[in-house]
């Protein structure tokens, strides 16, 4: 492919190469000259497919107590599907979560164990898939009134780092619903020396909000000083995060990202953890497919799969890079 670079500093997707990586703020240890890279799907529902139960307070901290080997099994998975970067199953290892079974104090373990089993993964496939380690909000998911103050976050998010550094390749801050939320995770994910990706949850319109009603610019503007190497949207519908690309890469040069929810949208003030929640019947691979298209066709460079997206959905998108 030739190189080509927009005017307006944005990457073109499909036309980067490793001579553009400075200029187009692709962290040459993550791309290792790739254009775009393809990330894993959902584990709760896919786990759940696999015999697994999942209980809706601690679903991913079960599973890692429950049955690992499945959880390694389903990341490799993944790595069969054509995922460049496979993601720790960690989301619900958090003090919130944890509390509910009384064991909060199992948070380290439980979070080095999700590195683990991924890493096993990778090392079993004989691949170069990497690793991202996820800094998950500590409240209540899509519940921006539910961020603690850095007083309480600061000192958590940073043992959740510590505890996921050794085995990943990057660190993923997951579901921001809040510029504070985002803020105070993306420091602790930047103590680790590690790249920082930072995915928000949009509200579930064409707004381009955060779940928080802030701007993305207010939220890029609120990032300043911090390396920010990627910044993706997450848990939220295929087409509040195409409204959110559209927006995003006037306001940076930095990769940007997609992983969609199959939930049909979600009530305002509804949580992961209440359960209950509808998928979208029609969001099966051909129209993921189709959005993943969208979204790269705006100029999205990763791209994977949040709740409910299985390694199928994956398989198709990738293969869809593939083809280019």
């Amino acid at each position: 492919m030739p190189d080509q670079v927009r005017h307006d500093g944005v990457c073109e997707v499909g036309f980067v190469t490793t001579s553009k990586f400075k200029e187009c703020n692709m962290n040459p240890t993550i791309w290792q000259g790739r254009d775009r890279l393809i990330l894993d799907g959902s584990m709760g529902l896919s786990l759940k497919s696999k015999g697994v139960e999942v209980p809706t307070d601690i679903w991913s901290a079960h599973a890692l107590m429950a049955a690992p080997d499945v959880v390694r099994e389903l990341h490799a998975d993944y790595i069969r599907a054509g995922a460049d970067i496979i993601t720790t199953n960690n989301y619900s290892c958090t003090p919130y979560y944890l509390k509910r079974r009384g064991i909060e104090d199992r948070m380290e373990e439980l979070t080095t164990l999700s590195t683990r089993l991924a890493r096993e993964a990778v090392e079993q496939s004989g691949s170069n898939t990497l690793i991202a380690g996820a800094l998950p909000p500590l409240g209540g998911s899509y519940d921006p009134g539910d961020v603690q103050d850095a007083a309480t976050s600061n000192p958590i998010n940073r043992r959740i780092a510590k505890a996921l550094t050794d085995d990943i390749d990057l660190v993923i801050c997951e579901t921001m619903s809040s510029i504070a939320e985002a803020r105070m995770t993306a420091e602790a994910a930047a103590e680790t020396g590690k790249p920082v990706w930072l995915a928000l949850t949009l509200t579930d319109d064409d707004s381009a909000t955060l779940r928080s009603g802030e701007t993305l610019a207010d939220t890029v503007a609120a990032m300043k000083g911090l390396e920010i190497d990627a910044w993706l949207f997450n848990c939220c519908t295929p087409d509040a995060i195409t409204a959110g690309i559209k927006t995003l890469k006037t306001l940076t040069d930095s990769p940007i990202g997609a992983y969609a929810n199959a939930f049909n949208p979600v009530p305002e003030g509804w949580t992961l953890e209440e359960g209950g929640i509808t998928y979208d019947e029609i969001l099966g691979v051909d129209a993921y497919e189709t959005h993943a298209k969208a979204w790269q066709d705006l100029g999205a460079s990763i791209i994977g799969g949040c709740c409910g997206i299985g390694p199928d959905h994956i398989h198709r998108v990738s293969g869809m890079a593939a083809q280019e």
